[in-house]
């Protein structure tokens, strides 16, 4: 296994301002079902696959269509919104300081790879990441550690090399779970200059430890 370092990134509220849209969306399409949602159960489906989420939602409320077509209808309702959906303050300066310093990125994400890919492509980001690691890549997502297990096998790093970052309580259950290091952000509130600095003296600190 190499010794590089990584950083291991969430998209959605990580480095995307993300969730307000997300909470829209997941409002409307309850709504068009003649539910309403609430922010807890939202703050509950932020983490896994849109595919968990739907199925969670047609168990719950007994919908009568099939998986099949609220899942489409879902992603339509999201691929619509998406490409409005901009960057975090600070998140793109912080990818290209990662970059700059040789720390690896690999991009983590519940979403889909069709969706990830679009977005990336639409804000010049796909040189940001050595390795994208989507939702539809693994059988069960966040908060299971399967994604990240993936990424690690991917990487052919150790975990001590790792450093994950996550918003969501799913995101960061899953890193624990997969035993890596963590820093919680804290979406458009995350001051991306003072979390670069703590994961390079976090890396520092392997230097003697070794």
């Amino acid at each position: 296994m190499n010794k590089e370092k990584w950083v291991f990134l969430d998209l959605d509220g990580t480095l995307i301002d993300s969730l307000d849209e997300m909470f829209k969306i997941y409002m409307k399409f309850l709504e068009s079902h003649g539910i309403k949602g609430t922010y807890a159960e939202f703050e509950k489906l932020n983490g896994p696959s849109l595919n968990q989420i739907v199925k969670y939602l047609k168990n719950k409320y007994n919908f009568k269509e099939s998986t099949e077509f609220l899942l489409k209808k879902y992603s339509q309702m999201i691929e619509d919104k998406f490409s409005k959906i901009q960057p975090i303050n600070g998140s793109e300066g912080f990818l290209k300081n990662l970059k700059e310093n040789n720390i690896h990125s690999a991009l983590v994400t519940s979403s889909s790879k069709a969706l990830t890919n679009s977005f990336l492509k639409k804000k010049n980001w796909e040189n940001y990441f050595d390795i994208i690691v989507c939702g539809d890549d693994v059988k069960k997502s966040k908060p299971e550690p399967d994604i990240y297990f993936q990424c690690l096998k991917k990487s052919n790093t150790d975990k001590k090399n790792v450093i994950v970052l996550e918003d969501s309580e799913n995101g960061i259950e899953s890193a624990k779970r997969a035993g890596l290091r963590y820093f919680a952000t804290h979406g458009r509130l995350t001051k991306f200059n003072e979390l670069f600095s703590k994961i390079k003296n976090e890396f520092e600190k392997e230097k003697y430890e070794l």
